[in-house]
C-alpha cells in the first residue's frame, strides 16, 4: 500500500481499502477507493471519537491545510443496527423498543407510519438503521443480546 500511495503522490485523504487473506496466508488488495467506506463508517467514527473525517476531507478538497488529525480517543462503543423485521407488519411509528431506545444516538427510518414492512429476506427489506452506543460503559455485547429477543 505504501508503494502505491508513494507512486500516486498521495499525501493525505480518506480511503476505503478492502483486503482478504487467502488460506495460505497471502494478503490481497481487493479494492482501494477514495471514499470513507460504506455503512456510515465515518459517522460511526465521529460518534465514538469526536473526529469528523468527512469535515477533514472537505477541508482537504478545498485546499485548507491541516497538519494532522487530532489524537483519537474512543469515548464510547458504537454499533450500527440495520432495522428489519422477521415477519411482515405495519409500521406504527418512529419509536423503537424501549430495550434499545435509550442507547440510540442516531437513527434513520426510511418508511412512514402505516407503511408495510416486509419480512427480511434481502438488503432491500431493511427499513432503516440506528447507531447504538454504550451507556455507563455497559458492554455493547449486552445491548446486542437484547436485540436478539426483540420481535420487531
Amino acid at each position: 500500500l505504501q508503494r502505491l500511495v508513494s507512486l500516486l503522490n498521495i499525501d493525505s485523504g480518506i480511503f476505503n481499502i478492502e483486503t482478504r487473506i487467502s488460506i495460505t496466508g497471502k494478503a490481497y488488495i481487493m479494492e482501494i477507493s477514495p471514499r470513507g467506506g460504506g455503512n456510515q463508517i465515518a459517522e460511526m467514527i465521529k460518534e465514538s471519537t469526536g473526529v469528523d473525517l468527512i469535515n477533514y476531507e472537505v477541508l482537504h478538497a478545498i485546499g485548507v491545510n491541516y497538519n494532522k488529525l487530532p489524537e483519537v480517543n474512543y469515548r464510547k462503543g458504537v454499533v450500527e443496527v440495520i432495522l428489519h423485521s422477521n415477519h411482515k407488519l405495519v409500521y406504527h411509528g418512529d419509536k423503537l423498543p424501549e430495550q434499545i431506545d435509550d442507547h440510540i444516538v442516531q437513527k434513520n427510518v426510511w418508511i412512514d407510519k402505516g407503511d408495510i414492512v416486509r419480512e427480511f429476506k434481502q438488503t432491500g427489506d431493511a427499513f432503516g438503521y440506528a447507531f447504538l452506543c454504550t451507556v455507563n460503559n455497559k458492554p455493547l455485547k449486552d445491548i446486542l443480546n437484547r436485540l436478539e429477543i426483540l420481535n420487531l
